[in-house]
């Protein structure tokens, strides 16, 4: 057998063959739903937390973010910092209900060169951040900078 691979001009997916119970099949991927990690972290203090910290020289590209809180009136912060810039991804109000919220990412949610994925409690509650993502090795990545400039 000839081990064969389609790739269509432009595409981040490739055709590949998978041996299964049932006989082969032909399926599709992706790099993000190949290569894809989750990390969850729930704090129930005030506080910082890092949900995904990227490999040395690294960025973090994200699939998913799931975000739980209860209410309280305190802010909920996610957020790529590399411990001098520092962006919002989202900031939650828990001030008149409890939260769940999930979001899966289509385009390009990758942070810059180094920088980590933390969650931000402002007083002593529950909440969860779970985040699904891949580190983009360090030839592909943008300094702050760089990647500013482009948003």
């Amino acid at each position: 057998m000839i081990k064969t691979e389609i790739v269509g001009s432009g595409s981040t997916g490739s055709a590949s063959m998978a041996h299964t119970p049932f006989g082969p099949i032909l399926y599709t991927t992706s790099p993000e739903k190949q290569l894809s990690f989750f990390n969850a972290v729930t704090r129930t203090t005030a506080g910082t937390s890092v949900v995904v910290q990227p490999v040395s020289g690294n960025a973090i590209a994200m699939t998913d973010l799931i975000v739980s809180g209860e209410k309280k009136d305190a802010l909920l912060t996610v957020r790529f910092t590399d411990g001098t810039n520092t962006i919002t991804v989202i900031l939650v109000p828990l001030t008149d209900s409890a939260l769940v919220f999930g979001m899966p990412f289509a385009g390009r949610w990758m942070g810059w060169r180094n920088a980590r994925l933390e969650f931000v409690t402002s007083l002593d509650f529950t909440a969860t951040v779970a985040a699904g993502y891949f580190n983009v090795p360090a030839e592909s990545t943008l300094s702050f900078a760089e990647w500013d400039a482009l948003r």
